[in-house]
C-alpha cells in the first residue's frame, strides 16, 4: 500500500506555530574588549612568548593586545589566532592599517613594523596570560566540568565576593581564547580569580593548565562527568580521564 502523509491544515498550522517576532532582527554583536585592560611593554612580550624579534620600536611604550581586527584599538599589538576556519595573520595587513603598531606572526611578513615571530600564536597567547598571572598572583579556583561549570562559577564567585576581591570568567567564555582574556582583564586589586575551563577535546584542559600555570590551582573543582561531548570524547572514560 502507497504511504500515506500527514499534510498539516493551514489552519493547524496557524494554530501550532503560530508567527513570532524575530529576536535577532535588530541583533548588533557585541565585540567585547578585554584586551585594553593589561598592556605589555616590549620587552615583556619578548620575554613572556620568547618570541624572535625581526623588527623593533625601540620604545619603552606599553601596548595592549588585540586577537580580532574588529575591536583593535590605535597602538595595539595584533596577535593573530588561527582555527579550522580561519587564519588570522591573513588580517595582519588590516590591523596595521586600523592603527595597530605592530604584530606577532609565524612567519615573516614585509613589514616595518613591530614584528614578534613565534612557532604558534595561541601558545604564546597563553604565555601572555601566564605572564599576567604571575605578574598579579591571585588565589585561583579553576570550576571545569561535562555541565553546570557556568552555574557553579557564579556560585562560587558570589560566595567569595562577601569577603574578597573576586574576578571571574565573564559569561561562559571558557576556551582558550575567553580563558586567556578572562586573565588579561583581572584588575589590579583582585584576591580571587574564579576561571571556567571547557574542554572541547583530550588534552584541552592540560593545555590550559601548562600554558597559562593553572596546573597546580589553588582550589579545583568538577562539576559533573557525564556522557555529553560525545563527538570529542567518544565514551564517558574519556570524558573522566580528561
Amino acid at each position: 500500500h502507497p504511504v500515506r502523509r500527514f499534510q498539516i491544515q493551514p489552519s493547524a498550522r496557524r494554530l501550532w506555530l503560530p508567527r513570532q517576532p524575530n529576536p535577532f532582527q535588530n541583533f548588533q554583536p557585541v565585540f567585547l574588549k578585554y584586551h585594553y585592560i593589561m598592556k605589555f611593554r616590549e620587552k615583556e612580550l619578548g620575554i613572556a612568548t620568547e618570541a624572535v624579534a625581526l623588527k623593533t620600536l625601540g620604545s619603552d611604550s606599553e601596548y595592549a593586545i588585540s586577537t580580532d581586527t574588529r575591536t583593535i584599538g590605535e597602538g595595539d599589538i595584533y596577535l593573530p589566532l588561527r582555527g579550522e576556519s580561519f587564519d588570522g595573520e591573513k588580517f595582519i595587513e588590516q590591523a596595521l592599517e586600523k592603527g595597530a603598531v605592530g604584530a606577532f606572526c609565524t612567519q615573516e611578513p614585509s613589514q616595518e613594523r613591530l614584528l614578534l615571530q613565534v612557532p604558534d600564536t595561541l601558545t604564546a597567547y597563553l604565555q601572555l596570560a601566564n605572564y599576567r598571572r604571575n605578574k598579579l598572583n591571585p588565589k585561583v579556583v579553576a570550576i571545569t566540568g561535562s555541565s553546570g561549570k557556568t552555574t557553579t562559577k557564579e556560585i562560587v564567585a558570589s560566595a567569595l565576593e562577601s569577603k574578597y576581591k573576586v574576578f571571574k570568567t565573564p559569561l561562559n567564555h571558557n576556551n582558550e581564547v575567553g580563558f586567556c582574556q578572562t586573565i588579561f582583564a583581572m584588575p589590579q586589586e583582585t584576591e580571587i580569580l574564579v576561571l571556567e575551563m571547557g574542554m572541547r577535546g583530550l588534552g584541552e584542559i592540560e593545555l590550559l593548565s601548562k600554558k597559562s600555570r593553572i596546573r597546580d590551582p589553588n582550589t579545583g573543582s568538577s562539576s559533573t562527568i557525564s556522557n555529553c561531548g560525545f563527538i570529542y570524547f567518544y565514551s564517558i572514560r574519556f570524558v573522566s580521564l580528561e
